[in-house]
């Protein structure tokens, strides 16, 4: 079974289009979650973090409950370590 098929915990379909744009197969290591206010928000199974990203290329991470704007590279370093 494709675990990707799956619906997120908004009862939608996955959008997985701006994660594999920016990780392609990497994108095994999270689980679509929902999407909000046109971001995506994609959970890493082994830390939990969050990896926001939107259509456009925008990058956030949550900081303090606030979206903040920041670098992928910058990003997933943050979120894929543990």
């Amino acid at each position: 079974m494709d675990i990707r098929a799956w619906h997120g915990i908004d009862g939608k379909k996955p959008n997985w289009a701006p994660l594999e744009h920016r990780i392609g197969e990497g994108c095994a290591d999270f689980m679509w979650m929902y999407a909000k206010d046109g971001v995506e928000y994609y959970k890493h199974i082994v830390t939990r973090r969050y990896l926001c990203l939107n259509s456009t290329g925008g990058v956030f991470l949550c900081i303090d409950g606030v979206l903040e704007p920041v670098g992928f590279e910058y990003a997933y370093a943050v979120v894929a370590s543990g």
